[in-house]
């Protein structure tokens, strides 16, 4: 599922990313890549507050919903 469909203060698994090339290296320099922990922080509507290794970082609508995840149990 598209991390889009997470709850605030949800866990999840990282799966796969799509896109083109650029896109996914840009999203794996700041921190997403495939098997990482990853929690929703929050969301404004337009922003997604992920928080990735101890680290809070802003994604776009656009950015967030190319990020495949499963939920951590």
């Amino acid at each position: 599922m598209p991390l889009t469909i997470l709850n605030i203060g949800q866990t999840a698994i990282i799966q796969r990313i799509s896109g083109k090339d650029d896109i996914r290296r840009h999203l794996s320099n700041i921190g997403f890549v495939e098997g990482k922990k990853i929690s929703l922080f929050s969301f404004d509507g337009t922003n997604y507050i992920i928080e990735v290794d101890s680290s809070r970082i802003a994604l776009n609508k656009d950015l967030a919903k190319r990020i495949y995840v499963r939920e951590d149990l």
